[in-house]
């Protein structure tokens, strides 16, 4: 992947994820040291999110998929997975 296909698909993820969610912002970052590859994560983040204004990871703990989640393919057309565990689901309209 070139740096130019990479934008473009930061760029596409980012308009997704505002069309879908309508978040206060979006994070992107670009991380590389638990696994041997570069690996990109687009964020939406919400004002009212537990780690506002702080990065997100290791603020919550991680919830755990179920079995049915794991063998089930996830709901892209909401961008969430049937079988996660999230309590903040409320806030979305699917």
């Amino acid at each position: 992947m070139t740096c130019s296909s990479a934008s473009a698909e930061i760029v596409r993820a980012s308009r997704a994820l505002k069309t879908v969610f309508t978040p206060d912002k979006i994070n992107v970052g670009a991380l590389g040291n638990m696994v041997p590859q570069l690996h990109i994560h687009v964020i939406a983040r919400f004002a009212d999110d537990p780690a506002w204004p702080q990065p997100v990871w290791g603020v919550v703990p991680a919830l755990p998929y179920t079995a049915d989640a794991l063998e089930s393919p996830a709901d892209v057309s909401c961008g969430t997975h049937s079988g996660r565990r999230d309590t903040r689901s409320a806030r979305y309209p699917c």
